[in-house]
């Protein structure tokens, strides 16, 4: 006899239900993390992750992780500097007030990449971003914020510790 939704367990309720891009990339990321640490060969990393593009439903889904432990990929806070937000964090920094332009040109972006980028940064608080007008032509610029400078300076400070596990001490 099937039990009521509310007391099913949430996978199995929920694993009709359509999964969207998002939710196989969460997945693809732990295929990933079980890659780098060895629980998965190569071949194996390949076949799930052409069956994860290819899934469906949550069902589909869950399939290819339920032989691999729980907990394998930590979920990244939004605002995580990758390559393109740190470049983001550090020419505000040096330019104190940055036009959108210039941005998406120093970076290589499209406009559409870099304000998905500015989006996850605004949102974290480490910018702040202004429209207006410079003439008739509508402007974009951006600000590095206390919490942004703060960010990138612990960031620059990861950096440099991982660059010192690296690098050869100095001969005496």
């Amino acid at each position: 006899m099937p039990r009521p939704r509310d007391q099913m367990p949430a996978a199995v309720g929920r694993g009709h239900l359509r999964a969207c891009h998002a939710d196989r990339e969460q997945v693809i990321g732990v295929l990933k993390a079980a890659f780098v640490q060895g629980r998965l060969s190569k071949h194996e990393l390949n076949a799930r992750v052409g069956q994860a593009l290819a899934a469906r439903t949550y069902a589909d889904l869950a399939a290819l992780t339920a032989d691999l432990p729980a907990g394998l990929a930590a979920a990244e806070p939004p605002y995580q500097p990758t390559r393109v937000r740190l470049g983001v964090l550090t020419i505000a920094y040096e330019a104190r007030r940055v036009e959108f332009s210039y941005l998406r040109d120093t970076l290589g972006l499209t406009a559409g990449n870099l304000s998905q980028h500015l989006g996850v940064l605004e949102t974290a608080g480490l910018i702040a971003i202004e429209k207006g007008y410079a003439g008739k032509r509508a402007r974009t610029w951006v600000t590095l914020t206390k919490a942004g400078q703060a960010a990138l300076e612990d960031e620059i400070a990861q950096l440099e510790l991982l660059i010192s596990r690296i690098e050869p001490a100095p001969s005496l």
